[in-house]
């Protein structure tokens, strides 16, 4: 979780959730990216901080 001393890093990841085309699929029981993988890195990095 990203507490309120690291408020550049929850924008940036908010941005880089907002804006963004891919989408994180579960098939098999493992989750995959569906879309451009650094846009998926970047939800599951927003998503790993809490950002949602």
């Amino acid at each position: 979780m990203i507490d309120d001393s690291h408020t550049a890093l929850k924008e940036c990841l908010l941005a880089g959730l907002l804006c963004n085309n891919s989408l994180l699929v579960q098939k098999e029981g493992n989750w995959e990216i569906d879309g451009d993988p650094t846009e998926g890195a970047l939800i599951v990095a927003a998503r790993k901080t809490g950002v949602e």
